[in-house]
């Protein structure tokens, strides 16, 4: 999933059971909003100390950060830079 900032974006991968995370190797790192994702991270990080599990945390997420701009599933989270790159318009290379 892709959160918009006002220029850049904020690349977020989850499987919602194990993996939740905001990834920024899955988009050329000119785009990615770095404060806005450190800030995000950090939210996850914080859920993730308070042992809640990855549903509770993205149910977090969306209601700190609302819904993402753009939501997408992917075979596997660890190869989903294509298609997240895809779907941002910027081609899959």
């Amino acid at each position: 999933m892709v959160y918009r900032t006002r220029d850049k974006v904020i690349p977020v991968i989850c499987d919602e059971k194990q993996i939740f995370t905001c990834d920024d190797s899955t988009v050329d790192n000119g785009i990615v909003d770095w404060d806005a994702g450190n800030k995000l991270q950090d939210l996850i990080i914080d859920c993730a100390d308070n042992d809640l599990t990855v549903a509770q945390a993205l149910a977090v997420v969306r209601e700190k950060w609302g819904q993402p701009d753009i939501e997408l599933r992917v075979d596997d989270v660890n190869t989903a830079g294509p298609a997240i790159r895809a779907a941002l318009g910027m081609g899959t290379a």
